[in-house]
């Protein structure tokens, strides 16, 4: 009887056990972190942990509070973060560590000391973001400055989340019925110690990314006296948070002091409405040479076959670095046979994917087709470049309307060479553009040399010049003396050649 006594008391307390056990598992084991977790988990399990500190009228509950009601402002801080999962991660491990402190009131105040201000910090972090973001302007090198200061910062959170973790774990389980002693007091120690040196990084990265963020910021104008009067009016409570969703909704009588709206740029087409340029007349420029023809001459052909051949143009065309070359020939008869020669060019280029030609004859102009008001050179140019650009950024009050004052117009015309995507070739073939010059010799002037710096400052976009004489000096002066391409002015032999082949020029 004492035996079956005994067996029955020892079935019993295994059983009691087991589901002790089971109970503490269902109630303090947190889910392992994954890619599915939400905001709206980690303030489920914060209102969790929240209401049973509550009930025990002990704790610290300040980082639950701060939690709860600065949760939604880390948006803006997670989108530099490496990939889209790390901020799931990330709300992931929170979960994980408010159901841990939920289930363990050991070293609640120790670990509570060290995440109570973790929330301001990130707070902070999202409002210099967001004036980050604001700023259109901002180098790529700020920009991975700043990119890696935030990477630390979230490094250095998740690091020392898993310290927490790790920590509870082991008192978890060091205080566990089931064990028959408890853990060592030196593992204990090196679990603090751990968690110190985990804090201390944070601590050191918390400092980091404020100060890169500022520093940052005090180099664009306008942004520091927009981070100084946002910092004033930053609230530091809200009880109607959308605790689901994760934005804020602020009490109406709250002072806060809103972003400046984001700026209002001019599209494409206001730009190309403003340079009212007749995109006809500029078709009409190329058929017009086209029919014309070189002439019917023998030595007409020979200068075109002559120009397929000649060494120096054909490595222009295809070298894959910028240059400029320009075509002169001593004889009446130059200006039809390079009009015709320009226009063969600029249609065959049209085939190949990664040129962009942009042509100008002067010769075709005319007062029926002439682009209205002056400058209609710069103009053209500009109009037929804007549909390769990205974007350019152009206020409003940027162009004056029909006034069409140099200054905006040469200013645009550097923007737009500026925003032509890396890899791309431009080809500007300029024809006659004597005629244009006699009385606009300035602005060709300007021009040219705006090609020849730009050629220079974006090496990554290939440009390349085509010009033919006569022209006055005083505009190709700024050119290398390399480009200079004198064809001779006697009569040329015709070659074996009978049809000018421009793919086989082009290609070699």
């Amino acid at each position: 009887m004492k035996v079956n006594c005994k067996i029955k008391q020892s079935a019993a307390k295994q059983k009691h056990i087991q589901k002790t056990q089971s109970r503490k598992k269902e109630q303090h084991s947190p889910s392992l972190p994954s890619t599915g977790a939400t905001w709206k988990d980690v303030l489920y399990e914060g209102k969790t942990a929240k209401e049973g500190w509550e009930r025990r009228a002990k704790g610290n509950k300040t980082l639950i509070r701060y939690v709860s009601e600065r949760a939604s402002l880390v948006n803006h801080w997670m989108s530099l973060l490496p990939g889209g999962d790390y901020g799931s991660i990330v709300c992931g491990v929170l979960k994980m560590v408010f159901g841990a402190l939920a289930a363990n009131s050991v070293a609640r105040s120790s670990i509570t000391d060290c995440l109570e201000d973790l929330p301001t910090q990130i707070e902070e972090a999202n409002q210099l973001l967001q004036i980050y973001y604001d700023c259109n302007q901002i180098e790529p090198t700020d920009r991975l400055r700043l990119q890696s200061a935030a990477m630390d910062l979230s490094g250095n959170i998740l690091e020392i989340v898993n310290e927490i973790i790790s920590f509870l774990n082991r008192r978890s389980w060091s205080e566990s019925e089931l064990l028959p002693f408890p853990s060592p007091s030196s593992s204990r120690e090196t679990n603090y110690n751990s968690l110190r040196r985990s804090a201390s990084a944070l601590s050191s990265c918390r400092k980091n990314f404020p100060e890169v963020s500022r520093t940052l910021l005090r180099k664009y104008a306008g942004l520091h006296r927009i981070f100084k009067r946002h910092y004033r009016t930053i609230p530091q409570s809200s009880n109607s948070t959308d605790r689901d969703s994760g934005f804020p909704r602020l009490v109406p009588s709250r002072s806060c002091t809103p972003f400046p709206p984001a700026p209002f740029y001019l599209s494409h087409e206001s730009i190309a409405q403003f340079l009212s340029v007749n995109p006809s007349a500029l078709s009409d420029a190329i058929h017009r040479s086209l029919s014309n023809g070189p002439g019917d001459s023998r030595s007409s052909a020979s200068v075109i076959q002559y120009l397929a051949r000649e060494t120096r143009l054909s490595n222009w065309l295809r070298s894959n670095e910028p240059g400029s070359i320009v075509l002169d020939r001593n004889t009446e008869n130059s200006f039809q046979i390079f009009s015709y020669f320009a226009a063969i060019l600029v249609s065959s280029l049209k085939s190949y994917q990664e040129a962009i030609p942009v042509h100008y004859f002067g010769a075709t102009w005319n007062e029926d087709n002439l682009a209205p008001g002056r400058y209609h050179f710069i103009r053209s140019l500009i109009f037929q470049l804007l549909p390769f650009t990205n974007d350019l950024n152009v206020p409003p009050q940027a162009l004056h309307g029909p006034a069409h004052l140099p200054s905006e117009l040469q200013a645009l015309f550097t923007r737009c060479l500026s925003a032509i995507p890396a890899g791309r070739v431009v080809f500007f073939i300029m024809d006659g553009v004597s005629q244009h010059a006699e009385d606009n010799e300035d602005e060709v002037k300007s021009v040219i040399q705006t090609l020849e710096s730009a050629a220079q400052a974006h090496p990554y976009v290939k440009i390349k010049v085509l010009l033919t004489l006569p022209v006055g000096f005083e505009i190709i002066q700024n050119l290398p003396e390399d480009s200079m391409n004198m064809l001779p002015s006697d009569e040329l032999e015709l070659s074996d050649v009978v049809e000018f082949d421009m793919s086989s020029m082009m290609s070699g």
